[in-house]
């Protein structure tokens, strides 16, 4: 990853992430309403299985899936265990006051920051995801509400709009 470097990048990013999720979001709905009357798919453990299953080309397109579901579960734990390592190593090596300092234990601090987030990965599996879903989701709507709406509406009232 690299620093934003200009307000454009941010305004660009944004409408890519609203347009790819906005069709991904309306090929989902489609494909449920392709499905809307199977059965299986209340209780089904991975529901993208179910529709696939279900759906033209069945033989060769749930190997497929089965493979891609995997993948992306191993790329993106590899990439959010990759991107919190980089956050708390940069943030740590912050606070050093040389750049000799820096160097000599860089490897050393990512095996150690590596190792506890790839240990909490394998926690948090252990438990079950969906529980710690279900606890941990609950709360960050109010943090977001705290941090995120009330600072951004008083921001708007403040500068009377002009700055939104």
């Amino acid at each position: 990853m690299e620093d934003v470097t200009d307000e454009k990048q941010i305004n660009k990013a944004t409408i890519w992430m609203f347009i790819c999720n906005f069709v991904a979001m309306e090929l989902s709905i489609l494909g449920l309403l392709a499905i809307a009357y199977v059965a299986d798919l209340a209780s089904a453990s991975v529901p993208m299985l179910v529709l696939v299953q279900n759906g033209v080309g069945a033989e060769i397109l749930t190997p497929i899936i089965s493979i891609l579901i995997i993948m992306g579960a191993i790329s993106t734990a590899v990439n959010m265990i990759s991107g919190i390592v980089t956050r708390c190593v940069n943030a740590v090596e912050r606070r050093m006051d040389s750049e000799e300092k820096k160097a000599k234990g860089h490897l050393a601090r990512n095996a150690v920051f590596t190792a506890i987030f790839t240990f909490l990965a394998f926690a948090i599996v252990q438990f079950g995801l969906m529980a710690v879903v279900k606890k941990g989701y609950a709360y960050p709507r109010y943090a977001a509400f705290i941090t995120l709406f009330v600072p951004f509406v008083v921001h708007v009232i403040a500068t009377k709009g002009k700055e939104v």
